[in-house]
């Protein structure tokens, strides 16, 4: 399975000439889910990074972001880690379904069908979920899918699990889906409030 740009608040990005594209391993079994940056499952996944600024061409150079993911038979996994040297002023609500995208989050985009729909996933530093099907956008009851978060030395992470039953669609090897990894961020500077894996 890989994983290329595609998909950012229901617009459908056509790829460009070098556009980033992740290769998503076929995992043996699943990495440990406890928000730890150290998890030997997640280790052996390649991660990739860094983001860019939304609406530009520049890397986020403060607020840098990086992921891994990997699949099982039935589930995507995700980790990404987000350098943050303040995180004791972090914005996070401990409640499901809240408009979690003014916190300090990671929202995950994806289209395995071709077409104009696409899901939003969205998961704060506490782990706290939203989701949606776009472009749309009316929020849903939490699906069946998994966020932990955690911190480490230099910021905090979230780690998701997505059943595939959730996203409709099970990959097979080689499959592409268009996906994005975008991070909300509140502590500032205030240019890298927004930024994105593709740059968009």
């Amino acid at each position: 399975l890989f994983l290329g740009w595609g998909v950012l608040a229901g617009i459908t990005v056509t790829a460009a000439e070098n556009a980033p594209e992740y290769p998503c391993y076929h995992l043996a079994a699943a990495p440990g889910m406890n928000g730890q940056a150290d998890d030997a499952g997640w280790q052996a996944l390649p991660e990739a990074g860094a983001f860019f600024v939304y609406g530009g061409t520049d890397y986020a150079i403060e607020k840098r972001t990086f992921f891994r993911a990997g699949w099982t038979d039935d589930s995507l996994y995700l980790q990404v880690r987000c350098f943050e040297p303040l995180t004791e002023k972090m914005k996070a609500s401990a409640t499901d379904g809240d408009a979690l995208w003014g916190d300090d989050a990671v929202e995950f985009f994806f289209q395995p069908v071709a077409g104009s729909a696409y899901f939003q996933l969205v998961a704060n530093s506490l782990g706290t979920r939203w989701n949606a099907v776009g472009p749309e956008n009316k929020p849903a009851k939490p699906w069946n899918w998994t966020a932990r978060a955690g911190k480490w030395d230099k910021g905090w992470l979230v780690e998701v699990r997505i059943p595939f039953a959730v996203l409709g669609k099970t990959p097979k090897t080689g499959e592409r889906w268009p996906v994005n990894i975008a991070r909300d961020a509140t502590t500032g500077p205030a240019v890298e409030n927004t930024t994105c894996w593709p740059p968009l």
